[in-house]
């Protein structure tokens, strides 16, 4: 039974271990959509919506509120930062940034002059004064290290896979057409070699029950093209660059709005983005200190919370706004621990495109329940919480426990870290006379 507010707030003055995740989402859910309204709000009040490029990684945080930066000419403006989530701070696909920006204009209302785009790769203060330092104990972000422990088999399937997928897309005209959302028996049909590859790289990564998913390596390779963060973030760099240029030809008879698009090299323990060069940083400073983010001097993760953003209206959605208690500001009540979630995200109603969400959850999920020696990330990872747009996207999730892939390759390690089943919120976004509710789906 879940605790009523005055119940909480007495029973985690006393006792606050005994706050469940359920009683944090009571907490978090009867004012959630007054909450959104407010971060809507904040984006059209913005001189600047940057929609951010960032690794799921649970130290990449930004502010949910309107920061107040500095420019070089002495001006100021106000910013709001929309993040956008891959593994390793891979480029999104263009459906997915031109799904974020259709939210942002047409449904927030926010201007298109007033739209940027941001990259970041992400490491610690070490890490980021020497960005060419690729050795394995330089690197933070996993999924880069991973990159550099198999650079040969990852390097080959990232060069394939680019080539089959440039062929499929004209042979088939469907250039919204992405590997890591086709099915593995489609891949499996189609591209025998790639999978037969990924199969390789697959069982060598572990015990079973301990091995990377498939569609995660897919992903990784797909997405991410280097261990280095610089020759990683061009990479990156390069594929919204031709987002953005064939956006701006699209809607040239639209509007006039132009939107740049910089880069930066985010200090996961001080909390800043550090920009390098002067003609991809809108104009800011050099440093740009992010307030109200507690630095850090650890260099590992262990965030409490695996989030999953599912849906397009979700997205864009900052989840420290969405769930304040579980890895935001908290309240009175209860105030959680920083740096609390490791966030993916999914857009299109299909399985196969939320396992992409799963697959990346799942680099934190095996983490603690197969715990590498010596290794404490992901140590303190309770749940992992799949935040979905309406009914549509619950189904989906329903649906999924039926899904091969997902009960060959995921439901071993969801079932030993949260056996009671999937733990879905539904924001009910098309429906405004209700609220937002949570639901356990058992396995």
């Amino acid at each position: 039974m879940l605790f009523s507010p005055e119940q909480t707030g007495v029973i985690n003055h006393l006792y606050p271990e005994h706050l469940s995740l359920l009683d944090l989402l009571a907490l978090d859910l009867p004012e959630m959509k007054s909450r959104i309204a407010e971060y809507k709000e904040r984006a059209r009040q913005a001189d600047r919506v940057v929609i951010t490029v960032v690794c799921c990684d649970s130290r990449v945080v930004l502010p949910e509120k309107l920061v107040t930066i500095n420019k070089k000419d002495g001006s100021t403006e106000r910013v709001l930062f929309i993040t956008v989530p891959t593994i390793g701070s891979g480029a999104p696909s263009k459906s997915r940034l031109r799904g974020i920006q259709q939210q942002i204009e047409k449904d927030w209302g926010v201007a298109a002059e007033k739209v940027s785009f941001l990259v970041t790769q992400h490491g610690d203060a070490h890490e980021v004064s020497a960005q060419h330092d690729e050795t394995d104990h330089a690197i933070t972000c996993g999924l880069r290290k991973v990159l550099l422990n198999n650079n040969a088999a990852l390097g080959k399937l990232s060069e394939w896979l680019a080539s089959w997928t440039q062929e499929y897309k004209m042979k088939n005209r469907d250039f919204t057409l992405a590997p890591d959302r086709m099915t593995l028996d489609q891949l499996r049909q189609e591209a025998p070699e790639i999978m037969a590859l990924v199969d390789e790289i697959h069982e060598s990564s572990g015990a079973v029950g301990a091995r990377l998913p498939r569609r995660l390596i897919i992903r990784a390779a797909y997405r991410n093209h280097h261990s280095n963060m610089a020759l990683n973030e061009a990479s990156v760099v390069a594929k919204v660059h031709e987002y953005v240029i064939s956006e701006q030809q699209r809607k040239a008879a639209e509007t006039n709005a132009l939107y740049p698009v910089g880069y930066a090299a985010y200090n996961h323990q001080t909390k800043e983005l550090l920009f390098d060069n002067p003609y991809a940083c809108f104009g800011w400073e050099d440093s740009v200190a992010l307030p109200e983010l507690p630095p850090r001097t650890d260099a590992i993760q262990s965030p409490e919370y695996s989030i999953i953003s599912f849906g397009t209206q979700t997205i864009p959605l900052a989840v420290r706004e969405l769930l304040p208690h579980l890895c935001g500001s908290g309240s009175e009540k209860y105030t959680p621990p920083a740096d609390n979630a490791f966030r993916t995200v999914a857009s299109i109603a299909t399985e196969a495109t939320l396992l992409c969400a799963l697959a990346e959850a799942m680099y934190a999920i095996l983490h603690k329940v197969h715990q590498h020696h010596g290794d404490m990330n992901f140590a303190d990872l309770k749940k992992v919480v799949i935040v979905c747009d309406n009914d549509e996207y619950v189904a989906v999730v329903k649906k999924l426990l039926q899904y091969p892939e997902f009960v060959e390759e995921y439901l071993p390690a969801f079932k030993e870290l949260q056996p009671e089943g999937l733990i879905v919120v539904n924001l009910h976004l098309d429906k405004s006379e209700l609220i937002a509710e949570q639901e356990v789906i058992g396995y």
